[in-house]
């Protein structure tokens, strides 16, 4: 829950394309009260759990080899170590008879280009990763448009309110960097075997 009380939804039954979308496309303030008021804190087999309220034992930890250090502050983070724990034979489970206080992070109010760029990363290594490179390249794609529309949308309220110039530069930069740098060229991500 929420430093005020009221419940955070913390976890998830899919993570595909159709999250991206609502995660990273639409404004986090919709999807956060949406996904609040509609999810259902019921005890329940999950795909993933955020890491802000995840416990895992030790030694499952251990045997999958912990968090893969490509990922840095996004939430596909946690969905990766949460799959490769059911790769395992573990399950992942919502308990609501358990609570956790999550205050949320400063991360995005301190350093806000690379939240919003570690986050689109991460986004597209997990689909590399985990979904293939057709699901990837679709999800580029729509990062790459979001990314564009948002530094086009707050440059342009940027000549009323000067809050935005900042928003501007940082969704222009996040675009500049998914065409130069994205996760599905860099040979750093390359995931055939060897």
């Amino acid at each position: 829950m929420y430093a005020d009380g009221t419940p955070h939804a913390s976890f998830h039954r899919h993570w595909g394309i159709l999250h991206v979308l609502i995660w990273r496309v639409m404004p986090y303030r919709f999807v956060r009260m949406l996904y609040d008021r509609l999810s259902s804190y019921k005890r329940q087999d999950l795909l993933f759990v955020s890491g802000a309220c995840l416990l895992l034992r030790r030694s499952i930890f251990e045997q999958i080899g912990g968090y893969d250090p490509e990922y840095f502050l996004t939430v596909e983070d946690a969905c990766d170590l949460c799959i490769r724990a059911r790769e395992t034979g573990c399950r992942v489970m919502l308990l609501p008879e358990s609570e956790v206080l999550h205050i949320g992070g400063r991360s995005g109010s301190q350093a806000p280009f690379i939240a919003v760029w570690q986050g689109y990363r991460g986004t597209i290594y997990h689909f590399v990763k985990h979904k293939g490179m057709v699901q990837a390249l679709v999800v580029s794609f729509l990062l790459i448009v979001s990314s564009a529309a948002r530094a086009v949308i707050a440059a342009i309220l940027s000549i009323k309110k000067k809050q935005y110039r900042d928003v501007a530069r940082i969704y222009a930069s996040v675009f500049w960097n998914l065409l130069a740098r994205n996760p599905i060229r860099a040979k750093a991500y390359d995931l055939a075997p060897q």
